[in-house]
């Protein structure tokens, strides 16, 4: 089978393609006889290969970020092609995918399904008019199937109104090995001697209104935490540490949280013995997975794809409102109790959160509708 993963556009000349495509693209190479291309469309062209994959950039026409590209078209429609995965819903390439499947008879998948929300089901019916009208008109209702990385994300297509066959296959996610683990915790420990005496629970996301992080802070104030501390890792360049931290002190939390955007750090994961995501809405899995592959439970909001996380005693996922109180019950979980649940969480991931296992599904999935 020839097989094209349609990647979003690439900022710049030099942009790398998106890794979750570029991983799903070379487990489906390995695992089958399929002929597998990754294109994209950037400000300049490129054609290289990358293990057993062939790597394809094509020139934009502005605007760059809605992937408008006259060459991208007519590469689609004349190059043979036996199946079309779109990873790029809300920008124009979509609208050329749907031409060269038509052209060519062949099968159109699509993904990450995220863009429609999860949660939010009328935002998201207004987001699929505005893409249909603007970008990619019938592109959504003519696909012969869709790719989601969680069930949360396939109830999401089922909401807006779709009911095309959905292959639920989730992200690759590597789980670090032990030494990398020791190395992290030994840089963290010399940065951050404080991490090494006392219990943490780890935030690590975008320190903005999306992921809570000053209602988290907020909460952990109001929280009798005992010897834990809260550390809270936002990107750097981005994250207003000072005011974060000048916040915890207001709040009577100055020596219960800590706020940190270091340039360059290994994954706190090797720290910490809890992950905290208390997201308004959050459809992708990977910043969760990682943090259990490393052997972390889990503390979520109902607003994240981690649904099945109590069923799994890997861990928690409550409403917001809850959440306080959750946090609390939480930390006051023996140690052995959390270490289980850990344990639980490294397992769910190594069994299911696997490059080769999401290729294979995926693999049948393309050859049932292709027949």
């Amino acid at each position: 089978m020839r097989i094209v993963h349609l990647s979003p556009h690439l900022p710049t000349a030099n942009s790398a393609f998106v890794p979750e495509v570029l991983a799903l693209a070379q487990a489906q190479a390995l695992a089958s006889s399929a002929m597998v291309r990754v294109v994209a469309v950037g400000p300049a062209e490129r054609h290289t290969r990358q293990g057993e994959i062939e790597l394809r950039s094509l020139r934009a026409t502005w605007p760059l970020r809605l992937g408008h590209s006259r060459a991208l078209r007519h590469h689609l429609l004349g190059t043979p092609l036996e199946l079309l995965h779109a990873h790029c819903l809300g920008e124009r390439s979509l609208h050329y995918a749907r031409l060269a499947a038509l052209h060519h008879g062949a099968p159109l998948i699509l993904s990450p399904a995220g863009l429609l929300g999860l949660g939010e089901t009328h935002r998201a019916r207004l987001r699929c008019a505005a893409l249909r009208l603007l970008l990619h008109p019938l592109a959504l209702e003519h696909a012969a199937g869709w790719h989601a990385t969680s069930p949360e994300e396939a109830q999401a297509i089922r909401a807006c109104g779709f009911r095309q066959p959905i292959c639920v296959a989730p992200v690759g996610i590597r789980p670090p090995a032990d030494s990398e683990l020791a190395e992290a915790r030994v840089w963290w420990h010399e940065h951050l001697p404080e991490l090494a005496v006392r219990p943490v629970a780890l935030f690590h996301a975008p320190c903005d209104r999306q992921h809570r992080a000053r209602e988290l802070i907020a909460a952990w104030a109001a929280t009798f935490t005992a010897d834990w501390l809260l550390l809270v890792l936002g990107p750097h360049g981005s994250t207003n540490t000072a005011e974060l931290n000048a916040l915890a002190a207001r709040l009577g939390a100055g020596r219960k949280v800590i706020v940190a955007a270091p340039a360059e750090a290994p994954p706190a994961h090797a720290i910490a013995r809890l992950f905290l995501r208390p997201s308004r809405l959050e459809t992708s899995t990977t910043a969760v997975a990682e943090a259990m592959a490393a052997g972390l439970p889990a503390l979520v909001t109902d607003t994240t794809p981690w649904s099945r996380l109590d069923q799994e005693h890997a861990g928690w996922s409550v409403a917001w409102s809850d959440y306080p109180a959750a946090l609390r019950r939480t930390l006051e979980l023996p140690s052995e109790t959390l270490a289980a649940a850990g344990r639980a969480a490294s397992k769910l991931v190594l069994r299911e959160f696997d490059w080769p296992r999401s290729a294979a599904l995926l693999l049948d999935f393309y050859r049932n509708l292709h027949t």
